[in-house]
């Protein structure tokens, strides 16, 4: 009896353990994005790799839900070996992801860290305060969206609830 409860509690650890090892994007799917394209030559010329597959990551800045489609302004950022994107501080830029449909922007909330694998679609103009800027668009295949480390899943307290 002490046996199974003790192979239980292990399986269970397992389990756990390999939840949270659970890869951000499919491995099929980010078979398919060209990594070796850097996104401060994405930025440059985003119509000379229209069609490519590329591997972006940052944090989202803002999230309209227009008629057809969900626009995502992103700040890029480099990404761990987890894919998770780091240190905004080095980004290099800002691109556009746009959805098909609707996408909750109390999800894609900004502040909050995402990774895609999409395709370049090419350039939309825009402009950031009076400067003009030239935004790659990236049309998703597969998007994970990320915990926000400021906001902590667990909480810990001891006290006495209730009203006195």
């Amino acid at each position: 009896m002490l046996q199974k409860r003790k192979l239980r509690f292990l399986a269970l650890i397992v389990a756990v353990l390999a939840a949270g090892c659970a890869p951000a994007i499919s491995k099929k799917v980010l078979e398919t994005a060209q990594r070796d394209i850097p996104f401060s030559e994405l930025a440059k010329d985003p119509m000379g790799y229209k069609g490519s597959t590329v591997l972006l990551g940052g944090t989202i800045l803002k999230t309209d839900n227009l008629e057809a489609e969900t626009v995502m302004e992103v700040l890029a950022q480099p990404l761990s070996r987890t894919l998770r994107p780091v240190r905004p501080e080095e980004s290099p830029g800002r691109f556009l992801v746009v959805a098909e449909g609707f996408l909750d922007p109390a999800l894609y909330a900004p502040g909050r860290p995402i990774t895609v694998v999409g395709v370049v679609e090419g350039v939309r103009k825009g402009v950031l305060g009076e400067h003009p800027y030239a935004y790659p668009v990236i049309s998703p295949v597969e998007l994970h969206l990320w915990r926000d480390e400021r906001r902590p899943d667990i909480t810990i307290g001891v006290g006495v609830y209730g009203s006195f």
